[in-house]
Formats: C-alpha cells, sequence, structure tokens
C-alpha cells in the first residue's frame, strides 16, 4: 500500500468515500500525481450508514464506472417491494429489481483501485480547511495533534456534506441548504433468528413516526440480515430517530397487515434485542439539487459536498461515482493542459449538471411536492403509478436517466381527482422547465449570474404553486 505523507501533489482529493476514491482512480490513472487524504483509519474507509440499495438501472451505470459489482460487495438481490403509508392507505406492490449493498466491501474496493492506479494515500488525517485559498493549500491535522500544509494544482472536496472547504469559498455559489433540505438517518445491520421466506422483498414505510416527511426500511441483505433504518429531514425528524426505527420494527404491524406472507420478519427482527445489532450508524445528507456553483480556481466539488446525491430518497452511490469520475478526469486534463483556473475546470459542472444536476433538480420540485400531499393522495399517486408500472423504477430510482416529466405525466393521466390533477399537470410543466434550465447549465463562468437567478425564481415560484394547490 502506498501510504506516506508528500505535502504537495497535483491533485489532492480529499475525502476516501465513494466520490473521492473514484476520483483518485480516474486522476491517478492519466499519470498525474494524487494525494488521497482521509480522517479515518484504513479499515474504516467505506463504512457509512446507508441504505445501499441501487436499482438496476445504477447498478449498469456504475458499472460501467468502476467495473461490475463482484459477489462480495452484493449483500441481497431483490426482485420486488412494499411501500407503505400511514392510516389506513392500502400498500403498494412495487417490482423494480435491484441489489443492497455491502457497502464496506465495495469502499474498500473502491480504495485500491485508487491506490492500483498510483494514488498516495494519507490516513489519520482530518482537513481542517483552508490554509491558503490562493496557494491551493488546505490545512491537515495530524494524528499527533499537530497541523501541516497539503499543496495541489487541483483540489477536490469529497469530505461530504459537512466540507470545511466548499462551505469555505470553494465554489462560485456556495448556497447553504435550509433544514428542510438537510436529511439524517439512522440505520442498523440486524442478524434474523429465522430466515426470512422472501429475501429478495425490500419494505419501504412512508411517513412513519418520527419521519413524517421521509421513510424507514427494511432491506434483507440475504436471508438472515437486514439493513433497517429510518430517515428524514432535519426540519422533520424527531430528537431520537433510533428510538423511532425500534419502535417501529418492534411493532412492524404493516408487514402482517399488508403481506401476511412476510409475517417471520417482524418476529425475526424482534429477536435483534438478544442478538445485537453487527453495526448501527446515523448520518447526515443533501436533499435538494446540486449547489449552483461547484468550479472555483483549483477547486471542484463533489458528492455530498456539492448536494449530488438524490433530493427524493437520499441516495448518493451512483451519484457519487459518476461525478468522482468526472471529476478526476477533469482535474487530470486541467493540469495536463497546464489551466487549473475555473475556466480550465468549468467542463465539470457542465457534465455533472448534465448528468446529475438536470434530473435531482426535477427530482427536487417532486419531493418539494410530495411532502405537502396528504398520505391519502400520497398513496393514490403512488397506486395509480404502480398500476401503470412505473412505481419503483420511477419514484425511488437511482438513476441518473430519471424523466421526471414522465412521472408526472403518467401520474396525471391515470388521476381521478381534479384538483389534484391540476397540481399535478401544473407542476409537470414546472418539473420539466427546470430538468432543461440544468441541463442548459451555462457553459462559462460569465453566465452564472442570470443563471442562479433563474434557478431560484424556478423553485421559489414552484413552491408558491404547491402551496395553492394545497391550500
Amino acid at each position: 500500500m502506498n501510504e506516506q505523507n508528500p505535502t504537495n501533489a497535483d491533485v489532492i482529493v480529499v475525502g476516501g468515500g465513494t466520490a473521492g476514491c473514484v476520483a483518485a482512480t480516474v486522476a491517478a490513472h492519466t499519470g498525474v500525481s494524487v494525494l488521497l487524504i482521509d480522517s479515518r483509519i484504513v479499515a474504516d474507509i467505506g463504512r457509512k450508514a446507508c441504505g445501499g440499495a441501487l436499482s438496476a438501472d445504477a447498478v449498469r451505470a456504475i458499472s460501467e464506472i468502476v467495473g461490475p459489482l463482484t459477489s462480495a460487495e452484493i449483500a441481497g438481490t431483490i426482485t420486488s417491494g412494499l411501500l407503505a403509508f400511514p392510516g389506513d392507505s392500502p400498500a403498494v406492490e412495487l417490482d423494480e429489481p435491484g441489489v443492497i449493498l455491502n457497502r464496506p466491501v465495495l469502499g474498500q474496493r473502491l480504495l485500491s483501485d485508487a491506490l492500483e492506479s498510483g494514488a498516495t494515500l494519507m490516513t489519520g488525517h482530518t482537513c481542517m480547511g483552508w490554509s491558503d485559498r490562493s496557494s491551493r493549500t488546505v490545512s491537515i491535522r495530524r494524528p499527533d495533534g499537530t497541523e501541516t500544509g497539503a499543496t495541489g494544482l487541483v483540489i477536490i472536496d469529497a469530505t461530504g456534506f459537512r466540507s470545511v472547504l466548499t462551505k469555505a469559498a470553494g465554489p462560485t455559489h456556495p448556497d447553504a441548504p435550509k433544514r428542510s433540505e438537510i436529511g439524517i438517518g439512522y440505520c442498523e445491520i440486524l442478524p434474523l433468528a429465522e430466515n426470512l421466506d422472501r429475501p429478495n422483498r425490500v419494505i419501504v414505510q412512508i411517513a412513519p413516526e418520527g419521519a413524517r416527511d421521509g421513510y424507514s426500511w427494511i432491506f434483507p441483505m440475504g436471508s438472515h440480515l437486514v439493513n433497517a433504518g429510518i430517515g428524514a429531514s432535519l426540519a422533520a425528524a424527531d430528537r431520537s430517530l433510533k428510538k423511532h426505527l425500534r419502535s417501529y420494527l418492534d411493532a412492524s404491524d404493516f408487514i402482517v397487515v399488508h403481506a401476511p406472507e412476510t409475517e417471520s420478519v417482524t418476529d425475526a427482527v424482534e429477536s435483534r434485542r438478544s442478538a445485537g445489532s453487527l453495526w448501527s450508524g446515523s448520518g447526515m445528507i443533501p436533499l435538494r439539487r446540486p449547489l449552483a456553483g461547484l468550479v472555483g480556481d483549483g477547486f471542484l466539488s463533489v458528492g455530498d459536498a456539492a448536494c449530488q446525491a438524490n433530493p427524493l430518497h437520499g441516495g448518493g452511490i451512483a451519484p457519487s461515482i459518476i461525478a468522482g469520475s468526472v471529476a478526476g478526469r477533469v482535474a487530470a486534463a486541467a493540469v495536463r493542459t497546464g489551466d487549473c483556473s475555473t475556466a480550465g475546470l468549468w467542463e465539470y459542472g457542465v457534465e455533472t449538471m448534465r448528468l446529475l444536476g438536470a434530473p435531482h433538480a426535477a427530482q427536487d420540485l417532486i419531493r418539494r411536492l410530495l411532502s405537502q400531499l396528504t398520505p391519502d393522495d400520497m398513496a393514490f399517486v403512488a397506486g395509480e403509478m404502480a398500476v401503470a408500472g412505473r412505481a419503483f423504477r420511477s419514484l425511488y430510482s437511482s438513476s441518473p436517466g430519471l424523466r421526471a416529466r414522465e412521472i408526472l405525466g403518467t401520474i396525471g393521466r391515470a388521476a381521478r381527482r381534479p384538483a389534484l390533477l391540476k397540481l399535478l399537470l401544473e407542476s409537470g410543466h414546472r418539473v420539466s422547465a427546470i430538468h432543461r434550465l440544468y441541463r442548459n447549465y451555462p457553459g462559462s463562468p460569465d453566465e452564472m449570474g442570470t443563471w442562479i437567478g433563474r434557478g431560484e425564481l424556478a423553485v421559489r415560484s414552484f413552491d408558491r404553486l404547491v402551496r395553492r394547490g394545497r391550500g
């Protein structure tokens, strides 16, 4: 393992998560020098509070970048699911195939890929922020508490949602997320006393107690393990998500009511008191469209630091791999051409906004709409989508190719509630418009001012539309 303590490199990647490792791999593969810095020890890289679910579309997308997933990286294969709602609303059957990841194993493989490509690893070192922004030097705290600086031609911020680089004059327009745009989640990996009857079926509960604008999940990891968790926005989450998850698992009434054939899940999950969880964790994620500006002089923001997770459900694995790949390629090209200015790195923003920004901006509006629907209306919408065969694929897909207007158009054609139908159809036009806006991200930094104004106006006007439609 090429783990050393250098002080400079052509490209410095701060953060050894999914986005950071992929960016380091792609950049190092071109021959430029790459330093990958992470605050954790090697064994902890890849561990993160995460449901780990990927749709079949997302699996195909990331496999083109990092290669096919190995059997060790796939903890479970999904063929169906159940989407449940609060109250008496009927559950919706889902038929979207996918996988549940063994996240730590994938994380370790991505780290190995970076090292094998030639990146140098510095673990146990925490980025404290910018030491000298003009010279592209970041301040690094060593394990012994002393500090040093690391200087690069390009700094890639992959430190996650709490980044101290992006928030401190990295991109051209750091627009801080609101509390309603910040997700918080808690999950556990639980052993089961009995094998699951249906180990290929996921269960998602919308708006459980303690997460009125979020969801809880039970994702099978084979026949005797489950990834169980709960998540909501910071504005809506109650104090203890851990407590609410355990209450939800203890009751699990909807599993019995809506899926009698999975009754053994309830008994099995309740046995965790004696068996204990194998792992638990919590974390924060962005639930919004990407930051408007992702590029600065010698700087790129990627992954959760750039708010590139899927706004509907917070899935960030596929987006991080996609964005990390683009960041590594653009950074290396800028080093080779000798232009690491904002203009020289601008291609990263244009490409990632086309691949991720456009669908995620559309999904952000859909999330804002869904958060204002009553449980009955949401169940009705999901039911109509399921009838149309698009439930999981359209609403909860991690695929960057999501066609947002198609989602709402499908709902609108099927709906039989005039007021809701009107709101959905009007929303569909706005969703389509913001998708076009992000697809047409400015081709140069000089055009950003007008574009940012149009984006902010689009979001504010959509929020007013939804308020009127539900008023």
